[in-house]
């Protein structure tokens, strides 16, 4: 594997990429964290029933 040194990334680049070990270790932990997330969210938002209005 090449170091990002080596690559020549610059920025958010070395430390999301699919050169390093490390870059790719940082992007499935972004994907699985964004989806545990969106997952967390949907779960706490069905939890609680709506308020309804009365007439």
């Amino acid at each position: 594997m090449v170091s990002a040194e080596g690559a020549n990334l610059k920025g958010w680049q070395v430390y999301f990429n699919n050169v390093t070990v490390k870059g790719r270790r940082n992007v499935v932990f972004a994907v699985y964290g964004s989806c545990f997330a969106v997952w967390a969210l949907m779960k706490m938002r069905k939890g609680s029933p709506a308020i309804e209005q009365s007439k």
